[in-house]
């Protein structure tokens, strides 16, 4: 019998996942913590997708994304410039994933729309990429960065960057064929990820210890998995439980590492 996955358990899979990761990050655990945690990002990334074309109302779910967003970026922006000396190591919290998953909202509503032949989708796919350009050439740079990491997330900076939102066009563009569509996502975190860094003659000590972002290839398996069936997880725990687990985690390094 074939495994099959629901999205909960998908879901419950990236938490746990996502946790160790950031245990390993935080905590200064073995490095392997933080191989598994690629797994994370690209289930929810598939989620938001799949989530774009299922919501019942659009503009909800993207306040919902957007508010988590915005929040972790004040947060971090406060912590980053009144906290960095309570851990010796010196670094604060620069999570963000809910501002990607934010800007990748915008630009699917905006290729929904020029599918529609509305032509204002144009100004939904391009918007977030002129408009912190625009930013930058009129305000002073540090305001351009503190309106790019809190109210107004940018493509350039945001966490998995240009790269992570590529993926999820991808999954996007392939959303009515699974095979396809995890097909593209396997090639497209190959070459995005793994051959640049082979280009440059990336030693096998370099791919595991240094840039391993390419493990997130290995989501597929899970999602080939999935079943299509929504589960029973609560919709609030992810919107919760990613800030609120960052912030201990970084709190807890700060009273054991000092």
């Amino acid at each position: 019998m074939k495994p099959s996955l629901s999205a909960s358990a998908l879901k419950y899979l990236a938490l746990f996942t996502m946790l160790l990761d950031h245990m390993a990050y935080y905590l200064y655990l073995p490095e392997p913590l933080r191989w598994v945690g690629r797994l994370a990002a690209p289930i929810f990334l598939f989620f938001v997708v799949e989530g774009f074309g299922r919501t019942r109302s659009y503009k909800k779910y993207l306040l919902r994304v957007y508010a988590v967003a915005v929040g972790m970026g004040v947060i971090n922006a406060l912590l980053r410039q009144y906290a960095g000396g309570l851990r010796s190591d010196g670094i604060t919290p620069t999570n963000g994933i809910c501002a990607t998953f934010f800007l990748l909202l915008v630009i699917l509503q905006g290729l929904k729309r020029m599918e529609q032949r509305r032509w204002d989708g144009i100004l939904l796919v391009a918007g977030p990429f002129v408009l912190p350009l625009l930013l930058e050439a009129v305000l002073p740079a540090a305001a351009a960065t503190l309106l790019s990491t809190t109210l107004l997330p940018s493509p350039y900076t945001c966490e998995g960057g240009i790269e992570f939102l590529m993926i999820g066009v991808l999954l996007y563009f392939f959303r009515r064929e699974r095979k396809m569509q995890l097909t593209a996502y396997v090639v497209s975190s190959l070459v995005l990820y793994l051959t640049p860094i082979l280009l440059l003659n990336g030693s096998p000590v370099t791919l595991l210890f240094t840039y391993y972002q390419w493990m997130m290839v290995f989501a597929a398996i899970p999602l080939a998995m999935y079943n299509g069936e929504r589960g029973n997880a609560p919709r609030w725990l992810f919107y919760w439980f990613y800030p609120v687990h960052v912030y201990l985690l970084w709190a807890l390094g700060a009273l054991l590492l000092g």
